[in-house]
């Protein structure tokens, strides 16, 4: 089963996603199963990335809610081959 990590690692993950952020998945050890767990770890780490408001969005945010959907969907269409 491929993982999101082996993504990251991947030519397709390494031109999505922020070498800082990949660099602090590999330090944290988490391994994402799911986008919510995604978001979660982001959030954590770059709070300044996520409006207090849940209902406003910070789409500029380079670690945002809105860029982990798009990594994570790049993730299932490379994970599902497509």
């Amino acid at each position: 089963m491929k993982t999101f990590t082996e993504f990251l690692k991947s030519d397709e993950g390494e031109e999505c996603a922020d070498p800082e952020f990949v660099a602090r998945l590999a330090r944290s050890g988490i391994e994402p199963e799911s986008l919510h767990q995604l978001v979660n770890f982001a959030r954590q780490r770059w709070p300044d990335s996520y409006h207090k408001d849940y209902r406003k969005n910070a789409a500029n945010a380079p670690n945002g809610r809105e860029v982990m959907a798009r990594v994570w969907s790049k993730f299932l269409h490379w994970k599902e081959g497509l």
